[in-house]
């Protein structure tokens, strides 16, 4: 107790008026605890492929001969976590009946099976996708699968297959056209 009298007694010599301390002291709680947040943001993704892209897939034909199918498929795939899925479509050029052309001679494209001898072109959709089957390709574009959920991991595939047939009278010629393949998401 003198040693605090004789502080403040010092402090006052100095000239320097001395105020009675008030101790205070706050209780210590144990544990204490500080929220932190975190968030993770997932960005919307899709992704659409065609093992064909771009390319030209071609096959022989022999006048009034057999149907053929081509080896070659085009795989087309969508990966998506949009939550409202998505839709993918088939489009020939624009023109009114997607025939194979060469010049002004022609290949129908077939809603139905081939027949050999009988001219006429077709795609068919494997298993996978929400339509299978010969697909009714039309310029209009015609949806070929509709999902209204995302898709898993590894996505949704399906293998589209060209085939084709001419007959005894089928002029000779490259005949083409193009085939768009669009996927979109929904809204």
């Amino acid at each position: 107790m003198s040693k605090i009298k004789f502080a403040a007694l010092g402090v006052a010599a100095l000239g320097v008026a001395a105020l009675p301390v008030a101790a205070s002291y706050a209780e210590v709680t144990s544990p204490q605890s500080a929220d932190t947040t975190y968030q993770a943001t997932i960005e919307e993704s899709f992704t659409f492929t065609n093992s064909q892209k771009d390319q030209t897939i071609t096959s022989a034909l022999t006048n009034g001969g057999e149907v053929v199918t081509n080896a070659t498929k085009t795989n087309l795939k969508v990966v998506t976590n949009h939550t409202s899925g998505f839709n993918i479509t088939a489009a020939s050029e624009a023109d009114s009946d997607a025939a194979l052309k060469s010049a002004s001679d022609t290949i129908p494209y077939s809603t139905t099976a081939l027949t050999a001898g009988t001219s006429g072109w077709n795609l068919t959709l494997g298993s996978g996708f929400s339509t299978n089957g010969i697909i009714a390709l039309a310029d209009a574009g015609v949806t070929i699968h509709t999902q209204s959920t995302p898709t898993t991991t590894t996505g949704v595939a399906a293998d589209i297959t060209y085939a084709a047939a001419a007959s005894s009278s089928q002029a000779a010629g490259t005949y083409d056209n193009v085939v768009t393949y669009t996927a979109t998401l929904n809204s």
